[in-house]
């Protein structure tokens, strides 16, 4: 076997591999298309639209969220303000920042090594 002719035969084979890639691809994007097309729209996407017209009961749930909304935060930042007064919190050091004499030898061997290396 020749050079050109395993070429060719590698430039076939990603050129198959290319090919059906690419029908995957509008395969799958047609059954999206298709499927856009068959579903029927939620009843979510009319109230969405706008296509009914607000109500006063809306106008007044959608102020009792906001009002609860601003509760909320004034309460989050209230418990911020004082977990802020106190003192920090410190974590503890690590088990490896203690690190005995032997070991920091051995790691600096390790370190220092010369060779194959993962």
């Amino acid at each position: 076997m020749t050079v050109s002719e395993t070429l060719t035969y590698a430039l076939q084979i990603t050129l198959v591999g290319m090919g059906l890639v690419f029908a995957a691809l509008i395969l799958l994007w047609g059954l999206m298309a298709l499927l856009v097309r068959i579903a029927p729209e939620s009843e979510n996407s009319e109230t969405a639209g706008g296509s009914k017209p607000d109500s006063t009961v809306d106008e007044t749930t959608e102020y009792n969220l906001k009002r609860r909304a601003a509760a909320a935060a004034v309460a989050v930042a209230l418990i911020q303000a004082d977990a802020a007064e106190e003192e920090p919190h410190t974590f503890p050091l690590p088990a490896t920042a203690i690190v005995s004499a032997w070991q920091a030898v051995t790691r600096a061997n390790q370190l220092n090594q010369k060779g194959a290396r993962r």
